[in-house]
């Protein structure tokens, strides 16, 4: 089996393991809810199970992401991709599946929320 599939398998395999939540996704229904770019879906695919889809986690031991400064989502990004933060292995793998750009877009996501749970970034 290639690397790449044995990482991205690992990954969902780690997330399914660890029981993130996938309760954070916006509905039809949801005041977030519009329309969904390639970046958007990466982020619900990779990043919302466990930080939330607004990166506000319902996990004690998840750190929030929203409201955090986009360099700072960048670096630790960054870090995890290239080996420099290894306290997290799946981290370590899903940072390792994302291109620079989709690094810097998401980063850009997360930065725009604030971290009040109320406020998002899209207008209604």
């Amino acid at each position: 089996m290639k690397t790449k599939q044995l990482t991205r398998i690992m990954t969902i395999f780690l997330m399914l393991l660890y029981g993130c939540d996938t309760n954070n996704n916006p509905t039809e229904n949801s005041s977030q809810a519009h329309s969904t770019t390639a970046t958007e879906k990466k982020i619900m695919a990779l990043c919302s199970g466990c930080h939330g889809y607004a990166g506000i986690s319902n996990r004690a031991d998840t750190p929030n992401l929203a409201g955090q400064k986009q360099a700072y989502l960048i670096k630790q990004l960054l870090d995890f991709q290239q080996g420099k933060r290894a306290n997290h292995p799946s981290m370590t793998h899903i940072a390792r599946m994302l291109t620079k750009k989709e690094i810097y877009l998401i980063s850009h996501w997360y930065s725009a929320f604030s971290s009040n749970r109320k406020n998002t970034p899209f207008k209604k």
